[in-house]
């Protein structure tokens, strides 16, 4: 036992980009400030170590861009377009489903 303790924390992200961001950063804004000293986020290091979701791929898509540029991992259990796969543009972006592009050719 290292001591590790895993904290869930969650937010509605509407299956909407306007509100997904918004919902990622309170998320991230919260849990840093609860875990250090000193509220200068544009100074620390992110603690929010990953995120489960979106549901939509809208929402998913601007949560991974900004996750991605943080390093942070993320993994949607339902976000299915095809665009998410470029790991140039979402770098730390995990899926549990396949590509909306592939999946007609797993059947035929």
């Amino acid at each position: 036992d290292d001591g590790t303790e895993l904290v869930l924390s969650f937010a509605d992200s509407g299956c909407d980009p306007e509100m997904s961001l918004p919902a990622y950063w309170d998320l991230r804004t919260k849990w840093n400030e609860e875990e250090t000293e000193e509220a200068d986020l544009s100074r620390s290091t992110p603690r929010v170590h990953g995120v489960v979701g979106c549901r939509c791929s809208d929402a998913t898509a601007i949560v991974a861009r900004v996750a991605g540029l943080e390093s942070i991992p993320m993994v949607s259990p339902v976000s299915s377009a095809a665009d998410l796969s470029n790991p140039v543009k979402y770098p730390s972006f995990f899926r549990l489903v396949g590509p909306d592009d592939e999946r007609g050719q797993v059947g035929a």
